[in-house]
């Protein structure tokens, strides 16, 4: 990319315009029915079902329901994870696509000074191209001659963005360029970029693609990770909910229970013809003289 100096900012890890070369266990207690334990040498392994207290409130969790609330625990964590993985992506994509465009406007407005000065356009001869793993498109190199103070000719290296296809830059290699330079004398500072620049689209521009792509990329990730957070905990609230009316429907039958056989022992310790109170013993009603069968 240009010549002479970073450009009119740095664009992280792209090379920007204007850089030149001179030559546990959860909350709660378990209940008294917790469950028996059995194993040998230290080891032991719960079954049966849990009993979670929450101040006056316990749930009950089925072994069946427990699993599947581990399980979709773990997946709620990964998604998460994933969220925020696609939520770097889209930032960090979305960061790079405005520090090109912010480039991309310092290095038009070179071109269009240089276009109006005739002393800010020069000529330099192009000697290569490359192109990084990651980027489609491809580099120019170029070299632009200047004389330093003690009259020496010296070779100010610089080079384009990547906006040429392979055969662009092939038809380019060895011919000369009209280049735009930011200042009225070439020396080793100073910063430069490639007329034809202006007749690229910004989405020609490589970076700029694959700084999109993984903002696309991020957002779709970002996204797909939030519903799958929400469907989870969805399915999670709803798994707590039918265990919360599975223990209200046990509490009940206890209570229920526990009071039919209260009735009961009220009922066997009563005279059944004058509700007077009787001993396991007697054999007859001490008020009413009844046979206490």
């Amino acid at each position: 990319m240009p010549s002479g100096r970073s450009g009119g900012s740095s664009r992280g890890g792209r090379s920007s315009g204007g850089f030149s070369r001179s030559s546990s266990s959860s909350g709660g207690s378990r209940g008294g029915r917790g469950g028996s334990y059995h194993g040998g040498g230290g080891g032991y392994r719960h079954h049966g079902p849990r009993r979670w207290r929450f101040g006056r409130t316990y749930i009950i969790i089925s072994p069946g329901r427990g699993r599947a609330m581990s399980a979709i625990g773990v997946f709620l964590v990964i998604s998460i994870i994933v969220a925020l993985i696609g939520l770097v992506m889209m930032t960090g994509g979305n960061s790079i696509m405005n520090t090109i465009k912010t480039d991309r406007d310092y290095y038009l407005q070179m071109i269009a000074t240089a276009e109006a000065n005739p002393a800010r356009e020069v000529d330099a001869k192009v000697i290569d191209a490359w192109k990084s793993d990651n980027n489609p498109k491809w580099y120019i190199i170029y070299e632009i001659d200047l004389t330093d103070q003690s009259g020496y000719i010296k070779v100010l290296e610089g080079y384009s963005y990547p906006v040429y296809t392979m055969q662009q830059a092939a038809a380019l290699n060895g011919k000369d360029i009209k280049v735009a330079i930011n200042k009225d004398i070439v020396d080793l500072n100073t910063d430069s970029v490639p007329i034809d620049y202006k007749n690229f689209a910004l989405e020609d521009d490589g970076e700029y693609a694959n700084a999109k792509n993984s903002h696309s990329t991020g957002r779709m990730i970002l996204f797909a990770g939030i519903g799958v957070v929400v469907l989870l905990i969805v399915v999670e609230l709803s798994l707590a909910l039918s265990a919360k009316r599975a223990s209200a429907a046990e509490v009940q039958a206890q209570q229920t229970k526990a009071a039919e056989t209260q009735a009961a022992t009220i009922a066997a310790s009563t005279c059944r013809y004058c509700g007077a109170r009787v001993g396991p013993n007697d054999r007859n009603c001490s008020a009413c003289g009844a046979t206490i069968k």
